[in-house]
Parts: C-alpha cells; structure tokens; sequence
C-alpha cells in the first residue's frame, strides 16, 4: 500500500513557490531570520509551518510581481 504524501504546510508552499527562503527574504523585504522562524515547530520558538498574517499581503504582491504559482489559499493551513 503506497503512503500518501504528508501535506505541505503554507511555509513550505512559500518557500517552494519563491525558491526557498532567502529568496522569498529578499522578495518581500521580511527579515530572513523571520522567514526560516515560520518552517521552525512552537518548540523552536517557531511558527509549525504558519505565515503569519501581517505578512501575507506582502507575500501575495511579490508572488504576484514576480508571476509566481501562489495563491491566497496556499497561505492558510489545512485541518489535518
């Protein structure tokens, strides 16, 4: 029996869509240490794959500009 694939969190949508975080950093103008912190579990003083809300906007312009494949749904995290 073939596994499914674990879903992919918003963080990691992001950083797929940008290139990784760096690039999704110098993008947006967020400070790099705040974008790695979002793929960072609570326990690491992270974010368990969450984009904060006050960034999102910012995302979406710069996927947008840029004419990446990212849209408002992939910034929100599924029910598991």
């Amino acid at each position: 029996m073939a596994k499914t694939p674990k879903s992919r969190t918003p963080a990691q949508k992001v950083y797929d869509a940008f290139g990784g975080p760096m690039d999704v950093s110098r993008a947006t103008k967020i400070a790099h240490q705040e974008v790695y912190r979002w793929g960072y579990s609570k326990a690491k003083k992270g974010c368990d794959g969450r984009v904060p809300h006050q960034h999102q906007e910012t995302i979406l312009k710069a996927a947008k500009r840029l004419k990446l494949k990212l849209a408002p749904a992939d910034l929100v995290m599924t029910p598991k």
